[in-house]
């Protein structure tokens, strides 16, 4: 059986009482650092059978009634995906010059001696494989113009625990995910997708018990707006999202939604930008823009408008969508989190926190669009370039932690009566 063990370093892992065998690991990279990393002890029939126990709990079932109704996104357990597959996507995805695997996804030797991966690491990795196959099969043979795909899938990670003493990342937990494929035109525009994407996920937490009116979603584009502005200037996306936008400025927005000080960060990264000024790589504009972002934690739109108008148009299509969502959930905080810059997704990305009184849980899950690595597989899958005008989202729920909160807040509730 296996068993929940704290280690000295205070990760929680499941580990399991097993004859000794050699493991069948994936040797991958860490997107933040590029730098090798084993992806943990567990071999490949241990990820099996854990996900089996997974699945089959009474957790999972509760998740799955909570995100009907959908299309099934279950993958059958014999499908793997080659490596070239997996690799060329995690590469093109985090904008590194060459294929890598990422750490967190098991897999073992091919007879043929290539690669075959059981993605494990984030129901994303399912919807940007498994996924866009079932969303060809369904939009080729239907006449919707979107289809909304989804399920439970059991993840692992290496990652430490965190603010939920329960297991707010274990290596092995479900996770709750809604897709969106759809082919847009006029009837059915980009933010009519993402505004249904989102919705979707407010509609899971108040599902799960999780009231709209404690529920926060943050909203940005930060590939469109801060990492297109570094791109105009030279510096290289893995360059600016690494270590200054999803380094720096994405820590500073999670400490702002927790209400913890954050100065250290916001002056490493004005010192990151000084240096890119003294090496004479920032224009005048980019360097207001960028300062402005750090120390007020906004955009500053006159700039936008005046010298970077893609970026600028990008803003504009959020406050439409913040709109859009404020008018179908009124009791839900929708904002816009200029320093929420997750460089996952292509474009309109989004977080979901609670906040309850003086309680925070940020980040309980998040999602984005991600048509680009969508329309690569399609490509890659089915040798046909995807449809132009094809646009898939989604999001992902941890389902410990909603189930945790959800506890939580229940207790608070009946302390306070």
């Amino acid at each position: 059986m296996y068993q929940s063990y704290e280690l000295s370093d205070s990760k929680t892992f499941f580990s399991a009482e097993i004859e000794s065998r050699e493991s069948n690991l994936a040797t991958g990279y860490d997107a933040r650092t590029g730098k090798p990393e084993q992806a943990s002890e567990l071999t490949i029939e241990d990820v099996e059978e854990i996900s089996g126990q997974l699945s089959s709990s009474e957790e999972a079932a509760r998740a799955w009634q909570n995100l009907l109704p959908l299309v099934d996104l279950t993958m059958p357990e014999e499908t793997v995906f080659k490596g070239s597959l997996a690799k060329m996507l995690y590469g093109e995805w985090y904008g590194f010059d060459e294929p890598q695997i990422p750490r967190d996804m098991y897999g073992e030797a091919s007879p043929e001696g290539g690669f075959e991966a059981i993605i494990t690491r984030t129901t994303l990795h399912k919807a940007i494989t498994w996924g866009v196959k079932l969303a060809r099969d369904q939009l080729l043979s239907t006449q919707q113009n979107m289809v909304r795909l989804g399920g439970v899938q059991a993840c692992f990670r290496s990652e430490a625990a965190g603010d939920i003493k329960e297991g707010w990342k274990t290596i092995g937990f479900n996770q709750a995910d809604i897709e969106v494929f759809a082919r847009t035109d006029e009837s059915l525009r980009p933010v009519d997708v993402d505004a249904e994407t989102i919705g979707s996920g407010i509609d899971y937490f108040a599902n799960s018990g999780i009231p709209n009116a404690v529920l926060q979603v943050r909203l940005n584009n930060p590939n469109r707006i801060l990492y297109s502005i570094l791109a105009q200037t030279g510096i290289s996306l893995g360059e600016g999202a690494n270590s200054f936008g999803w380094g720096l400025l994405d820590e500073m927005a999670a400490a702002r939604v927790k209400g913890q000080p954050y100065e250290s960060l916001r002056e490493e990264a004005l010192s990151e930008v000084a240096q890119w000024k003294q090496e004479d790589r920032l224009p005048v504009e980019a360097e207001r823009f960028l300062t402005t972002l750090i120390i007020e934690g906004r955009y500053d739109m006159e700039l936008l408008e005046q010298s970077f108008p893609d970026a600028y148009r990008a803003v504009l299509e959020l406050a439409e969508l913040k709109q859009r969502l404020s008018e179908k959930y009124p009791d839900a905080t929708i904002q816009i989190d200029p320093l929420s810059t997750r460089m996952s997704y292509s474009e309109t990305a989004w977080q979901y926190d609670v906040v309850s009184g003086q309680d925070t849980f940020a980040e309980l899950g998040g999602g984005g669009v991600y048509t680009r690595v969508a329309a690569l597989s399609w490509e890659k899958q089915f040798g046909q370039p995807a449809p132009k005008n094809l646009r898939c989202a989604g999001f992902a729920v941890g389902v410990m932690r909603a189930d945790t909160v959800k506890q939580i807040l229940a207790a608070k509730e009946r302390n306070d009566g």
